[in-house]
């Protein structure tokens, strides 16, 4: 990818992840981290200057050199947090605004998993590929927030979870959607791959609180109806 198309691409799915994010600034999360407390549940991440870091930093140099164009296109687009992003790497594509119910599921859902992960990045402050190698060179902006766990691939694993709620039919689609949406972190550079791991995790941690809590359950029934119909289904 050429340094103009790549910058291109970047200004493009920076403005698509502004719009996305706007309307689901005052969604309120299902539950927090007093719920679903990361840091007690899950292993701490490997050291920051540690042998095993440097190796998967090592690992990511030699693989993105041989990652195809398309992927990597995927990847840059997946960097985008919603669910009308989620499935239309699936080529899926839903207006989400015109389904009020779901739209407010899925706004509340992307606030859950921002209210559980960033305490958990804040406190761990697993320094990024990039940071900690200055050699690195994300395929996305750079963040300086911490790289554990992945939000984005946590937030996939709740999207898959909760659309296996609406439509079970088609669960090993959304959690296919969901491994390959977490992989896209990988290849832009953004993670490392036991942030990858770790996050799925993390998703399943935060499913287990969401199906035992009845604001979730009863904003899955709502949605439900509305959202098989955007999906085709009976």
């Amino acid at each position: 990818m050429n340094l103009s198309r790549r910058a291109l691409a970047l200004a493009f799915v920076s403005t698509l992840a502004f719009a996305a994010s706007a309307y689901a600034e005052d969604a309120k999360p299902f539950v927090t981290d007093a719920e679903v407390p990361l840091t007690k549940i899950m292993p701490p991440p490997p050291a920051k200057d540690g042998e095993y870091s440097k190796k998967e930093i090592a690992d990511y140099k030699a693989f993105i050199t041989s990652v195809p164009k398309d992927r990597a296109d995927k990847a840059i687009a997946d960097d985008e947090e919603t669910i009308t992003r989620f499935l239309a790497g699936m080529d899926i594509n839903i207006d989400i605004t015109k389904l009020p119910a779901s739209q407010a599921l899925f706004d509340r859902i992307g606030a859950t998993e921002g209210a559980v992960v960033d305490p958990a990045k804040k406190e761990w402050g697993r320094p990024r590929p990039f940071i900690a190698d200055e050699s690195v060179q994300p395929l996305l902006k750079k963040k300086d927030s911490g790289a554990y766990p992945s939000g984005h691939t946590t937030l996939g694993e709740i999207y898959a979870f909760t659309l296996t709620q609406i439509a079970p039919e088609k669960q090993a689609d959304w959690y296919a959607r969901a491994n390959d949406f977490g992989y896209s972190r990988y290849i832009a550079g953004m993670h490392y791959l036991t942030d990858i791991e770790a996050s799925k995790m993390a998703g399943a941690a935060i499913a287990n609180v969401l199906r035992q809590t009845p604001d979730f359950v009863k904003a899955v029934d709502d949605a439900k109806p509305e959202m098989r119909a955007a999906l085709g289904l009976k």
